[in-house]
């Protein structure tokens, strides 16, 4: 008799003990009290070629980045360093344009921040 009710009270502990995990794997990401951009810029590389890069504090990690323009075709692909909050571009430009990039990054809870970026004249 004694070895049932051992058997009933180490059934009601796992089924706890699973519950309480469930319920910490749902919990939101945390949020930082502030999420903006530190610090954006775009630099001429040498002849046809632009980078640009955007820092930011703040938000839930992990976040995502993308990177756009209007109607020059230069923007490379979109790298990320989600760790130290750096997200980077680059890619061929033509001589003598101007351009204007935007960075948008998405943190965890799916809150946005969106730069305006001036690069002036392009390539050289």
């Amino acid at each position: 008799m004694d070895l049932r009710v051992a058997k009933r009270t180490l059934s009601v502990s796992v089924a706890t003990t699973a519950l309480i995990s469930a319920a910490v794997a749902v919990s939101p990401p945390a949020r930082s009290a502030t999420f903006q951009f530190t610090r954006t810029y775009c630099n001429a590389g040498s002849t046809f070629w632009i980078s640009c890069d955007a820092f930011w504090e703040g938000g839930a990690d992990p976040a995502t980045a993308l990177w756009s323009n209007g109607t020059n075709s230069w923007v490379g692909t979109t790298r990320i360093d989600p760790a130290n909050h750096h997200t980077w571009v680059d890619g061929n430009c033509i001589p003598n344009t101007l351009f204007t990039v935007k960075v948008t990054v998405t943190d965890a809870t799916g809150q946005s921040i969106t730069a305006t970026v001036p690069g002036g004249r392009a390539c050289r």
